[in-house]
């Protein structure tokens, strides 16, 4: 049904980019590694510049093995987003693969400040904006509510402490 309603908008939007990047993610998702290069690269062509599409392109190059194709779509999405940490990460396993080491490092140390770098805007933005407003709008007689409701979710959570390790870090 997902997919259906995916080939419908790409039916009407031929030309959105970010559409038959969706539908190549789809098409990737159920196997279909030919349709899916096919959807990105046609959002390619849509839009040179769609990261994601260079992304998940090159990705899918990676599997199959065309280490050289992968590292020239990885690293045009890293250009494309220089931000993003999962580009550098997808970039420098396949220069790992390309057996250029150094080249894999330097990726992989720009991943973990663009994360820790993301890690703390975000924690900047919790404390600053969202627990003001939150501090707004929410009565403080269930504030005790809440940090039992939050405490219980923690405990059960996978990750329960994560953040707390990880914020020494940034």
């Amino acid at each position: 049904e997902a997919l259906e309603a995916l080939q419908e908008a790409a039916a009407r939007l031929p030309r959105h980019a970010e559409v038959a990047v969706n539908l190549g993610s789809a098409e990737r998702a159920l196997g279909r590694a030919d349709r899916a290069e096919a959807e990105f690269r046609r959002a390619l062509s849509i839009d040179p510049g769609a990261a994601t599409a260079w992304n998940n392109l090159g990705s899918l190059l990676l599997r199959r093995g065309d280490v050289p194709a992968a590292v020239e779509a990885l690293g045009r999405a890293a250009s494309a987003d220089p931000a993003s940490a999962i580009y550098h990460v997808n970039l420098g396993d396949a220069l790992r693969a390309a057996g250029r080491a150094p080249g894999a490092l330097e990726q992989f140390a720009q991943a973990g400040f663009d994360y820790s770098t993301l890690l703390s805007t975000h924690i900047y933005k919790e404390n600053n904006v969202l627990f003001r407003m939150a501090d707004q709008v929410i009565p403080t007689a269930q504030d005790a509510g809440l940090l039992a409701a939050h405490d219980e979710h923690e405990a059960k959570a996978p990750a329960t402490g994560a953040h707390d390790r990880y914020l020494p870090i940034i």
